[in-house]
């Protein structure tokens, strides 16, 4: 019996997840027709985003819902589930990442599926530089050097220990994110689309689903804006 292909992206947060989880469902229909089934993200996967410890209680919701879900669309070969949760809480520095691929691990370990872990890492420094930026546009108006002081740069956002953590499984792509491609590269979609076998992703245009980052005028205006609350 051939195995069904379950891809899990995990994110990280900032690197096009959000541009990837609208084209998983604004191209359903096309996506299907090639064999792929986009599972959107249940309740006992983003109950894992705060998990701290080992919960079996937690592994088995999730068996029991992707079982359930892929039972339910048995005729596909493909399933994939995007989301960002799963690298670990955003806002703590991924410190629970650990946790939360082990209890992934022994969810999905006996069922007769192959998972395929995937990726996107941006350079720290961007990464944290990003996050500060939301930080300000969610209402919350704190320097950036308290900021930077709040963060543990031995153990947050550390990419080598993301990864570690999910080497649990035998298939991981780790892509590096670039917010713009050049010539001849593929965009964000083009390339997520290389990884889960989609010719509907490979030949589409990334323009009419990429989220408009915040440029340093509106960082200004939100500055000004949350001082005035």
């Amino acid at each position: 019996m051939t195995l069904k292909n379950l891809y899990i992206h995990i994110g990280t947060h900032k690197t096009g997840t959000s541009t990837i989880q609208r084209a998983l469902r604004e191209q359903k229909s096309d996506l299907n027709r090639e064999g792929i089934f986009y599972i959107s993200p249940t309740d006992s996967i983003k109950y894992l985003i705060n998990v701290e410890k080992l919960e079996q209680t937690a592994s088995n919701n999730i068996r029991d819902d992707i079982s359930s879900i892929i039972d339910a669309n048995n005729s596909y070969q493909n399933f994939v589930l995007s989301w960002e949760g799963l690298s670990g809480s955003y806002y703590g520095g991924y410190y629970n990442s650990e946790v939360i691929a082990k209890t992934l691990k022994a969810a999905l370990d006996k069922m007769p599926i192959k998972v395929h872990i995937i990726v996107y890492l941006r350079e720290q420094v961007e990464f944290i530089n990003s996050l500060y930026i939301q930080t300000i546009h969610s209402g919350r108006d704190i320097p950036l050097d308290v900021f930077l002081d709040k963060i543990n740069f031995k153990t947050s956002y550390n990419w080598n220990q993301l990864i570690e953590n999910y080497n649990l499984f035998d298939s991981i792509v780790v892509k590096e994110y670039k917010s713009l491609s050049k010539d001849g590269e593929d965009n964000i979609i083009q390339g997520f689309g290389r990884i889960i076998n989609s010719s509907t992703f490979i030949n589409s245009d990334t323009d009419s689903y990429t989220n408009k980052s915040y440029n340093l005028s509106a960082f200004k205006l939100a500055k000004k804006v949350n001082l005035s609350l």
